[in-house]
């Protein structure tokens, strides 16, 4: 998943491109400060996609309904995916 992130980082002048990638993975792995926050929101809202109500049912769409709330739950694990495992410790 980070290659997804890696290819849009620009070349810094007087640096190759291999360079730029590495400059840029130790300041994504040094950045828990910014990213923990981030992180725990999206796991609240992986949390919110997981809950099912009865009213969820109620309407005749239900499996749309669950089929887009899993759709939005593989998205947000694929955002906390790319994040630094450091922010694991």
């Amino acid at each position: 998943m980070k290659t997804d992130l890696t290819k849009h980082i620009e070349q810094e002048n007087g640096k190759t491109k291999a360079e730029s990638i590495k400059e840029w993975e130790k300041a994504w792995e040094n950045s828990r400060y910014l990213l923990r926050p981030l992180r725990k929101m999206l796991q609240e809202q992986q949390e919110h996609f997981d809950s099912m109500k009865e009213t969820d049912f109620d309407c005749a769409n239900h499996y749309a309904k669950i089929a887009f709330r899993a759709g939005k739950r593989q998205q947000i694990q694929d955002l906390i995916d790319m994040m630094p495992k450091s922010l694991d410790e």
